[in-house]
């Protein structure tokens, strides 16, 4: 049952956390402190009292998160997925074991070594700021996509020459479009 305690205008209710009757009850307790007189008579301090309780029963929460899962069933070129990432329009780049996937939110196109990818498994892309979608493949080639086509960089020789002391991990980009590798010792 819950209890309340008064003064002035301070009110403490004390409910069990898994009651969902709760603003009924604090509806019945101002009601019944209000015909005690023990909130004064004054018609302001019900009225605040009463706009309290409504905002209370107010149920606020934030958008509830929507979750799909997407398999080969629904267009995607393998189950096996190692990037995810959105670009500034709003597309969603996916980095896979059979190519680097662009989704639009009605259907996906892949980008595979037939468009033109130097291999299939993608392991990472990102967006530079001139809008091209960046990506690093298995056999370290980097490459990005711009319009719907495929480029590869011509420094790709020497990163491959780069990665035989260890694997690239990862890769970032400046303002001046310089690339920066990132190596893990073997």
């Amino acid at each position: 049952k819950p209890s309340a305690t008064t003064g002035g205008l301070f009110l403490y209710i004390n409910v069990p956390d898994n009651d969902n009757t709760c603003p009924f009850y604090l509806v019945y307790l101002i009601f019944q402190l209000a015909l005690q007189r023990k909130i004064q008579q004054n018609p302001l301090n019900l009225y605040t009292c009463i706009v309290c309780v409504c905002l209370l029963c107010i149920n606020i929460s934030a958008q509830t998160p929507v979750f799909k899962n997407f398999t080969i069933r629904d267009g995607l070129p393998s189950n096996e997925t190692y990037d995810i990432f959105q670009d500034s329009k709003g597309f969603i780049w996916i980095c896979t074991d059979a190519g680097l996937v662009k989704y639009d939110a009605n259907q996906f196109k892949t980008f595979s070594s037939t468009e033109g990818m130097p291999d299939n498994t993608v392991f990472e892309a990102k967006e530079d700021k001139a809008g091209r979608i960046w990506f690093r493949t298995f056999s370290g080639n980097i490459g990005y996509v711009l319009n719907d086509t495929v480029y590869t960089i011509e420094a790709n020789p020497e990163i491959i020459k780069f990665q035989m002391d260890g694997i690239i991990c990862s890769f970032a980009f400046d303002e001046k479009f310089n690339i920066y590798l990132g190596r893990q010792a073997t």
